[in-house]
């Protein structure tokens, strides 16, 4: 088969999407020695990707995400399959495609008006635009791929009839301590908990001191930190002289808005390479992901396979990908937000108790496991 990519998201710069291109990518580069690939990258991201199979061979296609650029510019070879990694496919793309939705959040409008920061009428356009684009690419699409079985009912809540064209493939950590079997399969360990696994030395900030809780992603107001920021400001004044809240992502518009409400006890880190991202799972006490909404939730299984404790919301994708392995609170209140993290950071028992069965959900998420369905579904459309 002659298999396209986009990956014009490619890179850690890019966050969710670019990252599972980076691991997608790379797994199939390792499960997959008959196909030809083309993987389409940006001239700003082009040299970060570099091929480690002989059958995959970059291409150019540098149009911007969301413009009008990318839908008169679009690659025209023809394929037997296509895969975008998101919902912003080419209204005239012809060759079969396959598409990975990784979440639908931006169809709840309320949220939608909270994350722009345009004017109304900027954003009902760009609104119905995002409709219809993403419309049209669920309906054209030969398969789509989802995270989790929480995302895929809320897809076929809006496009009931795509039922057969729905297939769950979970991700996994992008950022793990990992040992390979001979077959080149990822195995998630525990360094707090197998000896032979030296501890990652700690990241240089005076800021953060060696006790600390952690938060690791966007600011994005479905994200929930205003109320984790206000729960964090409740905790016994011991834990708050012995403890700092470290927040990890790239500062934008969302994090200034809420740099007002960041006090003594409570450090903006900012972004972080994924070196420094490891030693901070390694060494944080707690991660805390707060979270209304999510597709997946990256974070709490990365901080899992350092040995870190995770502290989540009780929100349907939680229970679907974490459940056992993790502390849930209600999201939506500060008390329980604020009573779950005291007593993580007090009850030694519980966090034992956690990492024990953390391994076991661990061992569900594999890229290589990812890439090998995702080929499977590649085989299927050329079939069809």
């Amino acid at each position: 088969m002659h298999i396209g990519i986009d990956a014009r998201f490619y890179g850690t710069r890019q966050r969710g999407i670019g990252r599972y291109l980076v691991k997608l990518i790379g797994a199939l580069e390792q499960v997959d020695d008959r196909n030809q690939y083309s993987v389409f990258l940006r001239r700003e991201n082009f040299e970060e990707y570099k091929p480690q199979n002989a059958n995959f061979k970059k291409k150019l296609w540098d149009a911007p995400w969301y413009g009008w650029r990318e839908q008169v510019m679009f690659p025209r070879a023809k394929f037997d399959v296509m895969h975008f990694p998101h919902w912003n496919v080419p209204v005239r793309f012809a060759s079969p495609f396959i598409l990975t939705v990784h979440d639908l959040i931006l169809f709840s409008s309320s949220r939608l008006k909270q994350t722009t920061t345009h004017g109304r009428w900027l954003y009902n356009l760009k609104f119905a635009g995002f409709k219809f684009v993403f419309g049209r690419a669920v309906q054209k699409a030969k398969a789509i791929i989802v995270p989790s079985n929480f995302v895929k009912e809320q897809l076929l809540d809006l496009y009931p009839h795509l039922r057969n064209k729905v297939q769950v493939i979970y991700e996994a950590p992008t950022i793990t301590p990992l040992r390979h079997s001979e077959r080149g399969e990822e195995s998630h360990t525990l360094p707090h908990m197998e000896k032979e696994i030296a501890t990652l030395p700690m990241v240089a900030s005076n800021d953060i001191g060696d006790k600390f809780v952690l938060y690791v992603g966007a600011a994005y107001p479905h994200k929930n930190l205003m109320r984790l920021l206000q729960a964090w400001q409740r905790l016994p004044g011991e834990l708050l002289n012995e403890y700092k809240l470290v927040l990890v992502g790239r500062k934008d518009f969302f994090w200034q808005q809420l740099e007002s409400k960041i006090k003594e006890s409570i450090v903006f880190y900012g972004e972080a390479s994924d070196e420094e991202l490891a030693s901070l799972y390694s060494h944080a006490a707690l991660l805390v992901q707060p979270s209304l909404e999510e597709g997946f939730s990256l974070s709490p299984l990365e901080a899992l396979s350092f040995g870190c404790p995770v502290a989540v919301s009780d929100i349907p994708v939680h229970r679907e990908i974490s459940d056992g392995a993790v502390i849930f609170f209600n999201p939506r209140d500060e008390n329980s937000i604020m009573v779950t993290i005291k007593d993580a950071l007090l009850n030694q028992s519980v966090r034992e108790e956690i990492l024990i069965k953390a391994k076991q959900i661990l061992s569900q998420y594999s890229w290589h496991n990812a890439a090998r369905v995702t080929l499977e579904l590649y085989d299927v459309i050329k079939k069809v």
